[in-house]
């Protein structure tokens, strides 16, 4: 670590970037890596800057690739987005690196739901590291930057989001007549399903499609299965199918080490597709909607309680969203916006010429 610390003499003053090394965990199907890394190196591309990726998802080789492109790119900004380079590599892109940010979205130094104490002691080891050596530190949460703050010098920046772009309205003909409609939707994964499972119970139990609480659908669930709760395995395709459906979104969330330090990026979605999110008052949400949580949200007061969560759904199912509602997610939509998102991941001022 004191060799990676000495390296770290560089100016957040050089601001005249323009070849950008991203090192990302994830293509465009995983949202944390599409939001806070493919989106902003997209926006980036367009003002002319060259960004050239590293996705660390389709081959265990690519700290080869990475290095090699350190080497010939020689960029001004490398950009790791939640990744844990092995120490040697992270050493070399420390001392190769004119410019260095990490961005971490979620606990990661915890070790993912069940890991081991080995597991989780080696990444906290290796994100410390990573954090101590960067110029910049991108977090999306308050309760990440704190776990930081006292073992890193570096600058921690705090941003949740990015908010997604609003989506076009549907043309009338791909809508058309929907028999399911309501709909109550829950997005996740398999490694957050258990999130749902209660609620999910009680739907099976008490519910059964009744339009005071919409149909329950699962997408993120790890198998295909129809019922009074429909699963779906996630795609763009399912996922933007539903989201064009429901008029209202789940998300439950568990009060853990790991959880409370989430992005809770799928509230933003459901705003932004005009959807009430269902949800208890737990500091993800908060941290994301600050003070218009209790104006876009319809509030579980007792998450232990699945009858709770029944009478909140009904709740916004019988909301309108009228033009308050609308100013009050737009408001928040231009604050968390992904050119501001932008700016505060990586400091590109003036944009390039031509010529870069």
């Amino acid at each position: 670590m004191p060799d990676l610390i000495k390296n770290r003499r560089r100016s957040e003053s050089r601001r005249n970037f323009s070849k950008i090394l991203s090192v990302v965990v994830g293509d465009q199907n995983l949202a944390s890596s599409r939001v806070r890394a493919h989106d902003s190196l997209e926006l980036l591309g367009t003002l002319g800057h060259k960004i050239r990726v590293v996705n660390t998802s389709r081959t265990r080789m690519w700290p080869i690739r990475a290095v090699a492109l350190l080497i010939y790119v020689r960029p001004d900004v490398t950009h790791l987005q939640k990744v844990i380079p092995p120490s040697a590599v992270s050493l070399f892109i420390r001392r190769t690196s004119r410019f260095l940010i990490y961005e971490l979205d979620d606990a990661i130094y915890f070790g993912y739901p069940g890991s081991s104490q080995a597991v989780r002691a080696r990444s906290a080891k290796r994100v410390l590291r990573l954090a101590n050596a960067a110029d910049r530190v991108v977090v999306s949460s308050p309760e990440i930057a704190r776990d930081l703050e006292a073992f890193v010098a570096t600058e921690i920046c705090v941003f949740p989001g990015p908010a997604p772009a609003r989506p076009r309205p549907a043309p009338a003909d791909e809508v058309g007549d929907d028999p399911l409609s309501p709909v109550t939707l829950w997005l996740g994964s398999p490694s957050t399903k258990y999130y749902v499972e209660s609620i999910e119970t009680t739907y099976t139990e008490r519910v059964s499609n009744s339009e005071r609480f919409g149909r329950l659908v699962l997408v993120g669930s790890d198998r295909d299965r129809s019922g009074d709760v429909q699963h779906e395995v996630w795609t763009q395709s399912r996922e933007s199918f539903w989201l064009r459906r429901a008029s209202v979104g789940i998300m439950p969330i568990a009060d853990d080490e790991w959880s409370r330090r989430k992005a809770a990026y799928k509230i933003l979605v459901y705003l932004a597709h005009d959807i009430i999110p269902v949800t208890t008052r737990n500091s993800v949400s908060k941290n994301v909607l600050g003070a218009s949580f209790e104006q876009l949200c319809e509030v579980v007061a007792a998450p232990a309680d699945e009858t709770e969560w029944l009478r909140a759904i009904s709740r916004a199912h019988a909301r309108s969203i009228d033009s308050e509602w609308v100013t009050v997610r737009d408001e928040l939509f231009a604050a968390l916006s992904l050119r501001r998102y932008t700016a505060v991941l990586i400091p590109l001022m003036p944009t390039p010429s031509a010529k870069g």
